[in-house]
Protein backbone atom coordinates (compact mmCIF):
# COMPACT_ATOMS: atom_id res chain seq x y z
CA UNK A 1 0.00 0.00 0.00
CA UNK A 2 1.08 3.59 -0.63
CA UNK A 3 3.81 2.15 -2.88
CA UNK A 4 3.64 4.93 -5.49
CA UNK A 5 3.85 7.68 -2.88
CA UNK A 6 6.57 5.88 -0.91
CA UNK A 7 8.76 5.32 -3.97
CA UNK A 8 8.35 8.91 -5.11
CA UNK A 9 9.26 10.30 -1.69
CA UNK A 10 12.24 7.95 -1.47
CA UNK A 11 13.57 9.25 -4.79
CA UNK A 12 12.97 12.84 -3.69
CA UNK A 13 14.87 12.48 -0.41
CA UNK A 14 17.73 10.63 -2.10
CA UNK A 15 18.09 13.47 -4.61
CA UNK A 16 18.57 15.99 -1.82
CA UNK A 17 20.24 13.64 0.65
CA UNK A 18 23.87 14.43 -0.15
CA UNK A 19 23.53 18.21 0.25
CA UNK A 20 25.20 19.54 3.38
CA UNK A 21 23.33 22.84 3.16
CA UNK A 22 19.98 23.85 1.73
CA UNK A 23 19.43 27.47 0.78
CA UNK A 24 16.04 29.02 0.17
CA UNK A 25 16.28 28.14 -3.52
CA UNK A 26 16.92 24.48 -2.61
CA UNK A 27 13.97 24.44 -0.19
CA UNK A 28 11.71 25.95 -2.87
CA UNK A 29 12.87 23.29 -5.32
CA UNK A 30 12.24 20.55 -2.75
CA UNK A 31 8.74 21.83 -2.03
CA UNK A 32 7.93 22.10 -5.73
CA UNK A 33 8.96 18.46 -6.17
CA UNK A 34 7.03 17.46 -3.06
CA UNK A 35 3.94 19.18 -4.45
CA UNK A 36 4.29 17.21 -7.67
CA UNK A 37 4.70 13.94 -5.75
CA UNK A 38 1.53 14.57 -3.71
CA UNK A 39 -0.50 15.52 -6.78
CA UNK A 40 0.69 12.41 -8.61
CA UNK A 41 -0.43 10.47 -5.54
CA UNK A 42 -3.92 11.87 -6.23
CA UNK A 43 -4.05 13.87 -3.01
CA UNK A 44 -6.80 16.51 -2.86
CA UNK A 45 -5.54 19.91 -4.05
CA UNK A 46 -6.59 21.72 -0.87
CA UNK A 47 -4.67 19.17 1.19
CA UNK A 48 -1.59 19.59 -1.01
CA UNK A 49 -1.67 23.36 -0.63
CA UNK A 50 -1.98 23.14 3.14
CA UNK A 51 0.73 20.47 3.31
CA UNK A 52 3.26 22.52 1.33
CA UNK A 53 2.59 25.77 3.16
CA UNK A 54 2.92 24.06 6.52
CA UNK A 55 6.31 22.58 5.57
CA UNK A 56 7.45 25.90 4.11
CA UNK A 57 6.60 27.79 7.29
CA UNK A 58 8.18 25.29 9.66
CA UNK A 59 11.29 24.90 7.48
CA UNK A 60 11.85 28.62 7.84
CA UNK A 61 11.45 28.50 11.62
CA UNK A 62 13.60 25.42 12.23
CA UNK A 63 17.16 25.88 13.46
CA UNK A 64 19.99 23.59 12.37
CA UNK A 65 20.52 20.58 14.66
CA UNK A 66 24.04 19.32 15.27
CA UNK A 67 24.83 16.14 13.34
CA UNK A 68 21.57 16.29 11.39
CA UNK A 69 21.49 17.00 7.67
CA UNK A 70 19.03 19.60 6.37
CA UNK A 71 17.36 16.88 4.29
CA UNK A 72 16.77 14.78 7.40
CA UNK A 73 15.18 17.79 9.07
CA UNK A 74 12.87 18.22 6.08
CA UNK A 75 12.09 14.52 6.25
CA UNK A 76 11.09 14.94 9.88
CA UNK A 77 8.74 17.82 8.99
CA UNK A 78 7.20 15.80 6.16
CA UNK A 79 6.73 12.84 8.51
CA UNK A 80 4.97 14.94 11.12
CA UNK A 81 2.68 16.42 8.50
CA UNK A 82 1.91 12.98 7.08
CA UNK A 83 0.80 11.84 10.53
CA UNK A 84 -1.45 14.88 10.88
CA UNK A 85 -3.04 14.30 7.46
CA UNK A 86 -3.56 10.61 8.18
CA UNK A 87 -5.37 11.39 11.41
CA UNK A 88 -2.97 12.26 14.21
CA UNK A 89 -3.50 9.88 17.12
CA UNK A 90 -6.06 7.90 15.15
CA UNK A 91 -9.10 5.97 16.37
CA UNK A 92 -9.97 2.29 16.45
CA UNK A 93 -13.26 0.41 16.30
CA UNK A 94 -13.91 -0.99 19.78
CA UNK A 95 -15.76 -4.22 20.47
CA UNK A 96 -17.35 -5.03 23.83
CA UNK A 97 -19.06 -8.37 24.41
CA UNK A 98 -21.12 -6.85 27.22
CA UNK A 99 -22.69 -4.16 25.02
CA UNK A 100 -24.87 -4.53 21.92
CA UNK A 101 -23.51 -1.87 19.62
CA UNK A 102 -24.72 -1.17 16.09
CA UNK A 103 -22.34 -0.44 13.22
CA UNK A 104 -23.81 0.88 9.98
CA UNK A 105 -21.71 0.55 6.83
CA UNK A 106 -22.44 2.97 3.98
CA UNK A 107 -20.82 3.71 0.64
CA UNK A 108 -21.14 3.43 -3.11
CA UNK A 109 -21.72 0.17 -4.94
CA UNK A 110 -18.55 -1.85 -5.40
CA UNK A 111 -16.66 -0.24 -2.52
CA UNK A 112 -16.47 -3.51 -0.57
CA UNK A 113 -19.15 -3.03 2.11
CA UNK A 114 -20.28 -6.66 2.19
CA UNK A 115 -16.82 -8.18 2.56
CA UNK A 116 -15.98 -5.47 5.10
CA UNK A 117 -19.06 -6.40 7.14
CA UNK A 118 -17.82 -9.99 7.35
CA UNK A 119 -14.30 -8.82 8.27
CA UNK A 120 -15.65 -6.66 11.10
CA UNK A 121 -17.68 -9.61 12.34
CA UNK A 122 -14.54 -11.76 12.34
CA UNK A 123 -12.63 -9.06 14.23
CA UNK A 124 -15.46 -8.86 16.79
CA UNK A 125 -15.27 -12.62 17.36
CA UNK A 126 -11.67 -12.19 18.52
CA UNK A 127 -13.03 -10.04 21.35
CA UNK A 128 -15.43 -12.77 22.52
CA UNK A 129 -18.39 -11.05 20.84
CA UNK A 130 -21.30 -12.75 19.07
CA UNK A 131 -21.81 -10.48 16.06
CA UNK A 132 -24.95 -10.33 13.96
CA UNK A 133 -24.79 -9.53 10.23
CA UNK A 134 -27.79 -7.73 8.74
CA UNK A 135 -28.08 -7.60 4.92
CA UNK A 136 -29.91 -4.47 3.75
CA UNK A 137 -28.90 -4.37 0.09
CA UNK A 138 -32.02 -5.98 -1.33
CA UNK A 139 -31.77 -4.55 -4.84
CA UNK A 140 -28.37 -5.95 -5.79
CA UNK A 141 -28.76 -9.50 -7.09
CA UNK A 142 -27.46 -12.13 -4.66
CA UNK A 143 -26.25 -9.51 -2.14
CA UNK A 144 -28.19 -11.10 0.73
CA UNK A 145 -26.91 -14.55 -0.20
CA UNK A 146 -23.33 -13.27 -0.44
CA UNK A 147 -23.44 -11.97 3.13
CA UNK A 148 -25.10 -15.16 4.35
CA UNK A 149 -22.34 -17.29 2.81
CA UNK A 150 -19.62 -15.07 4.25
CA UNK A 151 -21.24 -15.25 7.67
CA UNK A 152 -21.54 -19.02 7.45
CA UNK A 153 -17.86 -19.28 6.54
CA UNK A 154 -16.79 -17.61 9.79
CA UNK A 155 -19.63 -18.95 11.96
CA UNK A 156 -21.58 -15.70 12.32
CA UNK A 157 -25.37 -15.40 12.38
CA UNK A 158 -27.01 -13.51 9.52
CA UNK A 159 -30.46 -11.88 9.94
CA UNK A 160 -32.05 -12.88 6.62
CA UNK A 161 -35.10 -10.74 5.77
CA UNK A 162 -38.39 -12.66 5.75
CA UNK A 163 -39.97 -13.53 2.44
CA UNK A 164 -41.91 -10.61 1.00
CA UNK A 165 -40.19 -8.02 3.20
CA UNK A 166 -39.90 -4.61 1.55
CA UNK A 167 -38.94 -2.17 4.27
CA UNK A 168 -35.18 -2.31 4.89
CA UNK A 169 -35.36 0.27 7.68
CA UNK A 170 -37.93 -1.78 9.57
CA UNK A 171 -35.80 -4.90 9.18
CA UNK A 172 -32.73 -3.03 10.46
CA UNK A 173 -34.61 -1.75 13.50
CA UNK A 174 -36.09 -5.15 14.31
CA UNK A 175 -32.72 -6.89 13.96
CA UNK A 176 -31.07 -4.36 16.29
CA UNK A 177 -33.88 -4.65 18.86
CA UNK A 178 -33.73 -8.47 18.74
CA UNK A 179 -29.96 -8.40 19.22
CA UNK A 180 -30.33 -6.19 22.29
CA UNK A 181 -32.92 -8.54 23.77
CA UNK A 182 -30.64 -11.55 23.24
CA UNK A 183 -27.47 -9.79 24.35
CA UNK A 184 -25.58 -10.39 21.11
CA UNK A 185 -23.59 -7.96 19.02
CA UNK A 186 -22.22 -5.94 17.47
CA UNK A 187 -24.99 -5.63 14.91
CA UNK A 188 -23.36 -4.90 11.55
CA UNK A 189 -25.65 -3.32 8.95
CA UNK A 190 -24.63 -3.90 5.33
CA UNK A 191 -26.57 -1.17 3.52
CA UNK A 192 -27.25 -0.69 -0.17
CA UNK A 193 -25.07 1.37 -2.48
CA UNK A 194 -25.42 3.00 -5.86
CA UNK A 195 -23.02 3.83 -8.66
CA UNK A 196 -23.40 7.45 -7.61
CA UNK A 197 -24.93 9.48 -4.79
CA UNK A 198 -28.66 10.08 -5.24
CA UNK A 199 -31.55 11.32 -3.11
CA UNK A 200 -33.31 7.94 -3.00
CA UNK A 201 -30.23 6.26 -1.53
CA UNK A 202 -29.73 8.95 1.08
CA UNK A 203 -33.38 8.85 2.14
CA UNK A 204 -33.16 5.06 2.60
CA UNK A 205 -29.97 5.40 4.66
CA UNK A 206 -31.52 8.09 6.85
CA UNK A 207 -34.48 5.80 7.57
CA UNK A 208 -32.15 2.89 8.42
CA UNK A 209 -30.11 5.17 10.70
CA UNK A 210 -33.18 6.41 12.53
CA UNK A 211 -34.61 2.90 12.95
CA UNK A 212 -31.43 1.12 14.12
CA UNK A 213 -29.78 3.99 16.06
CA UNK A 214 -26.19 2.99 15.22
CA UNK A 215 -23.29 4.04 17.44
CA UNK A 216 -21.01 4.11 14.40
CA UNK A 217 -21.75 5.07 10.80
CA UNK A 218 -18.70 4.08 8.78
CA UNK A 219 -18.12 5.10 5.18
CA UNK A 220 -16.53 2.26 3.19
CA UNK A 221 -14.44 3.54 0.29
CA UNK A 222 -12.29 1.93 -2.37
CA UNK A 223 -8.83 3.19 -1.43
CA UNK A 224 -7.57 2.90 -4.99
CA UNK A 225 -9.82 5.68 -6.29
CA UNK A 226 -7.69 8.41 -4.70
CA UNK A 227 -9.12 11.79 -3.75
CA UNK A 228 -12.51 10.87 -5.24
CA UNK A 229 -13.05 8.81 -2.09
CA UNK A 230 -12.85 12.00 -0.04
CA UNK A 231 -15.35 13.72 -2.33
CA UNK A 232 -17.75 10.77 -2.00
CA UNK A 233 -17.33 10.73 1.77
CA UNK A 234 -18.16 14.44 1.94
CA UNK A 235 -21.56 13.77 0.36
CA UNK A 236 -22.39 11.05 2.90
CA UNK A 237 -21.15 13.17 5.80
CA UNK A 238 -23.37 16.06 4.71
CA UNK A 239 -26.48 13.91 4.23
CA UNK A 240 -26.42 11.37 7.07
CA UNK A 241 -23.31 12.04 9.20
CA UNK A 242 -20.31 9.75 9.61
CA UNK A 243 -18.17 8.67 12.54
CA UNK A 244 -15.30 7.25 10.53
CA UNK A 245 -14.00 5.72 7.30
CA UNK A 246 -12.78 2.27 6.26
CA UNK A 247 -10.56 2.12 3.16
CA UNK A 248 -10.67 -1.13 1.21
CA UNK A 249 -8.39 -2.71 -1.41
CA UNK A 250 -5.31 -1.21 0.24
CA UNK A 251 -3.23 -4.32 -0.43
CA UNK A 252 -2.73 -3.15 -4.02
CA UNK A 253 -0.70 -0.22 -5.31
CA UNK A 254 -2.94 2.46 -3.82
CA UNK A 255 -1.51 5.89 -4.51
CA UNK A 256 -2.34 7.32 -1.11
CA UNK A 257 -4.65 10.13 -2.19
CA UNK A 258 -7.67 8.79 -0.34
CA UNK A 259 -5.87 8.23 2.95
CA UNK A 260 -4.15 11.61 2.89
CA UNK A 261 -7.27 13.53 1.85
CA UNK A 262 -10.20 12.13 3.82
CA UNK A 263 -9.37 13.39 7.31
CA UNK A 264 -8.80 16.95 6.09
CA UNK A 265 -11.80 17.02 3.73
CA UNK A 266 -14.47 15.57 6.06
CA UNK A 267 -12.87 15.80 9.50
CA UNK A 268 -13.47 12.11 10.22
CA UNK A 269 -10.78 9.51 10.99
CA UNK A 270 -9.83 6.43 9.03
CA UNK A 271 -10.53 3.65 11.52
CA UNK A 272 -9.49 0.57 9.54
CA UNK A 273 -8.18 -0.62 6.19
CA UNK A 274 -8.91 -3.73 4.14
CA UNK A 275 -5.77 -5.50 2.94
CA UNK A 276 -7.11 -8.57 1.14
CA UNK A 277 -10.11 -10.80 0.55
CA UNK A 278 -9.82 -13.15 3.52
CA UNK A 279 -11.96 -12.59 6.65
CA UNK A 280 -8.89 -11.64 8.70
CA UNK A 281 -7.59 -9.16 6.12
CA UNK A 282 -8.53 -5.99 7.97
CA UNK A 283 -6.26 -3.84 10.14
CA UNK A 284 -6.69 -0.99 12.58
CA UNK A 285 -5.39 2.19 10.98
CA UNK A 286 -2.43 3.76 12.78
CA UNK A 287 -1.48 7.13 11.22
CA UNK A 288 2.00 7.17 12.72
CA UNK A 289 2.83 3.62 11.61
CA UNK A 290 1.65 4.28 8.07
CA UNK A 291 3.61 7.50 7.92
CA UNK A 292 6.65 5.45 8.87
CA UNK A 293 5.95 2.99 6.04
CA UNK A 294 5.47 5.81 3.53
CA UNK A 295 8.84 7.29 4.49
CA UNK A 296 10.53 3.90 4.09
CA UNK A 297 11.34 3.61 7.81
CA UNK A 298 9.50 0.29 8.09
CA UNK A 299 6.96 -0.64 10.74
CA UNK A 300 8.52 -2.99 13.25
CA UNK A 301 5.69 -2.48 15.73
CA UNK A 302 3.15 -4.00 13.34
CA UNK A 303 5.58 -6.76 12.38
CA UNK A 304 6.20 -7.53 16.05
CA UNK A 305 2.45 -7.72 16.75
CA UNK A 306 1.83 -10.02 13.77
CA UNK A 307 4.56 -12.40 14.86
CA UNK A 308 3.30 -12.51 18.45
CA UNK A 309 -0.26 -13.25 17.26
CA UNK A 310 1.06 -16.44 15.70
CA UNK A 311 3.45 -17.54 18.42
CA UNK A 312 3.17 -21.26 19.18
CA UNK A 313 2.22 -22.56 22.60
CA UNK A 314 5.74 -23.93 23.08
CA UNK A 315 7.22 -20.46 22.60
CA UNK A 316 4.60 -18.60 24.61
CA UNK A 317 6.46 -18.78 27.93
CA UNK A 318 9.72 -17.66 26.31
CA UNK A 319 8.00 -14.70 24.65
CA UNK A 320 6.28 -13.74 27.91
CA UNK A 321 9.59 -13.87 29.77
CA UNK A 322 11.23 -11.80 27.03
CA UNK A 323 8.57 -9.10 27.26
CA UNK A 324 8.62 -9.03 31.06
CA UNK A 325 12.39 -8.70 31.22
CA UNK A 326 12.99 -6.66 28.09
CA UNK A 327 15.92 -9.01 27.32
CA UNK A 328 16.26 -9.73 23.61
CA UNK A 329 19.12 -11.87 22.29
CA UNK A 330 20.25 -12.82 18.80
CA UNK A 331 18.44 -16.13 19.38
CA UNK A 332 15.20 -14.19 19.83
CA UNK A 333 15.99 -12.09 16.77
CA UNK A 334 16.51 -15.23 14.70
CA UNK A 335 13.24 -16.71 15.96
CA UNK A 336 11.39 -13.53 15.00
CA UNK A 337 12.83 -13.64 11.49
CA UNK A 338 11.88 -17.30 11.10
CA UNK A 339 8.30 -16.47 12.02
CA UNK A 340 8.16 -13.87 9.25
CA UNK A 341 7.47 -16.45 6.53
CA UNK A 342 4.27 -17.52 8.29
CA UNK A 343 2.57 -14.13 8.66
CA UNK A 344 1.76 -13.16 5.09
CA UNK A 345 3.13 -12.57 1.59
CA UNK A 346 6.89 -12.04 1.83
CA UNK A 347 6.79 -8.77 -0.08
CA UNK A 348 4.31 -7.15 2.31
CA UNK A 349 6.24 -8.41 5.33
CA UNK A 350 9.61 -7.21 4.05
CA UNK A 351 8.23 -3.69 3.68
CA UNK A 352 7.83 -3.58 7.45
CA UNK A 353 11.56 -4.13 8.03
CA UNK A 354 13.77 -1.03 7.83
CA UNK A 355 16.53 -1.41 5.25
CA UNK A 356 15.25 -4.65 3.73
CA UNK A 357 11.91 -3.03 2.96
CA UNK A 358 13.62 -0.35 0.87
CA UNK A 359 14.83 -3.04 -1.54
CA UNK A 360 11.23 -3.96 -2.26
CA UNK A 361 10.07 -0.33 -2.27
CA UNK A 362 12.58 0.57 -4.97
CA UNK A 363 11.41 -2.21 -7.22
CA UNK A 364 14.20 -4.73 -6.55
CA UNK A 365 13.12 -8.28 -7.37
CA UNK A 366 11.97 -10.57 -4.58
CA UNK A 367 14.90 -12.92 -5.17
CA UNK A 368 17.25 -10.19 -4.00
CA UNK A 369 15.15 -9.46 -0.92
CA UNK A 370 14.97 -13.17 -0.04
CA UNK A 371 18.75 -13.41 -0.49
CA UNK A 372 19.12 -10.54 1.99
CA UNK A 373 17.03 -12.43 4.55
CA UNK A 374 19.07 -15.62 4.07
CA UNK A 375 22.30 -13.65 4.46
CA UNK A 376 21.03 -12.31 7.79
CA UNK A 377 20.28 -15.83 9.02
CA UNK A 378 23.73 -17.02 7.90
CA UNK A 379 25.39 -14.23 9.87
CA UNK A 380 23.52 -15.15 13.06
CA UNK A 381 24.24 -18.85 12.57
CA UNK A 382 27.98 -18.06 12.32
CA UNK A 383 28.04 -16.52 15.80
CA UNK A 384 29.03 -18.40 18.91
CA UNK A 385 26.51 -19.17 21.65
CA UNK A 386 27.99 -16.42 23.81
CA UNK A 387 27.78 -13.86 21.00
CA UNK A 388 24.13 -14.67 20.34
CA UNK A 389 23.33 -14.38 24.04
CA UNK A 390 25.39 -11.19 24.49
CA UNK A 391 25.71 -9.29 21.18
CA UNK A 392 27.64 -6.53 22.94
CA UNK A 393 30.66 -8.87 22.69
CA UNK A 394 30.79 -8.33 18.93
CA UNK A 395 33.89 -6.19 18.57
CA UNK A 396 35.82 -5.64 15.34
CA UNK A 397 37.79 -8.89 15.38
CA UNK A 398 34.70 -10.99 16.12
CA UNK A 399 32.81 -9.30 13.30
CA UNK A 400 35.65 -10.07 10.86
CA UNK A 401 35.62 -13.72 11.96
CA UNK A 402 31.84 -13.97 11.49
CA UNK A 403 32.12 -12.40 8.05
CA UNK A 404 34.64 -15.06 7.01
CA UNK A 405 32.53 -17.85 8.47
CA UNK A 406 29.28 -16.72 6.83
CA UNK A 407 30.79 -15.75 3.46
CA UNK A 408 29.74 -12.14 3.92
CA UNK A 409 31.39 -8.77 4.50
CA UNK A 410 31.91 -6.85 7.72
CA UNK A 411 29.39 -4.33 6.36
CA UNK A 412 26.79 -7.12 6.33
CA UNK A 413 27.58 -7.96 9.96
CA UNK A 414 27.13 -4.31 10.91
CA UNK A 415 23.79 -4.20 9.09
CA UNK A 416 22.50 -7.29 10.93
CA UNK A 417 23.59 -5.86 14.28
CA UNK A 418 21.82 -2.58 13.48
CA UNK A 419 18.62 -4.47 12.61
CA UNK A 420 18.92 -6.46 15.83
CA UNK A 421 19.28 -3.23 17.81
CA UNK A 422 16.14 -1.84 16.20
CA UNK A 423 14.16 -4.96 17.10
CA UNK A 424 15.59 -4.80 20.64
CA UNK A 425 14.28 -1.26 21.02
CA UNK A 426 10.79 -2.46 20.14
CA UNK A 427 10.97 -5.23 22.74
CA UNK A 428 12.27 -2.87 25.42
CA UNK A 429 9.46 -0.40 24.73
CA UNK A 430 6.90 -3.23 24.77
CA UNK A 431 8.33 -4.46 28.09
CA UNK A 432 8.04 -0.96 29.55
CA UNK A 433 4.54 -0.11 28.31
CA UNK A 434 3.02 -3.52 27.69
CA UNK A 435 2.63 -5.37 24.35
CA UNK A 436 0.83 -3.42 21.66
CA UNK A 437 1.37 -0.04 23.33
CA UNK A 438 4.72 0.96 21.88
CA UNK A 439 4.80 4.66 21.05
CA UNK A 440 5.08 4.70 17.26
CA UNK A 441 6.43 8.25 17.21
CA UNK A 442 9.36 6.99 19.29
CA UNK A 443 9.59 4.17 16.75
CA UNK A 444 10.03 6.67 13.95
CA UNK A 445 12.73 8.40 15.93
CA UNK A 446 14.46 5.09 16.61
CA UNK A 447 14.08 3.54 13.17
CA UNK A 448 14.42 6.51 10.85
CA UNK A 449 17.49 8.28 9.60
CA UNK A 450 19.66 10.09 12.15
CA UNK A 451 17.86 13.23 13.17
CA UNK A 452 14.29 12.07 12.58
CA UNK A 453 12.61 13.52 15.65
CA UNK A 454 8.89 13.22 15.14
Amino acid sequence: MFDVLSRSLDRLFRRFGDRRTLGQKDVDQFLAELRRVLLEGDVHLDVVKSFIEDIRGKAGEQSRLAGVTPTDQLMTLVGRRLIECLGGEGRRITFDAAVTSVIMLVGLQGSGKTTTAAKLARAAQKHACRPLLVPLDWKRPAAVEQLRVLGEKIGVECAIPPAGARDVAAHAGEAAADARRRGVGPVILDTAGRLHVDDALMEELRRVRDAAQPQDILFVADGSVGQDAAVQARAFEDKIGLSGVILTKMDGDARGGAALSIRTVIGRPIVAIGVGEEPDAIEDFHPDRHASRILGAGDLETLFERVQERVTHEKEERVRAMLESGRFTMYDFRDQLREVSSIGPLESVLKLIPGVGRLVGRGADMARAEKEMKRTMAVIDSMTHGERETPSLLDGSRRRRIARGSGTRVEDINRVINQYEQFRKVVRMAAKRGPGTVDAQSMLQALGRPGMRM
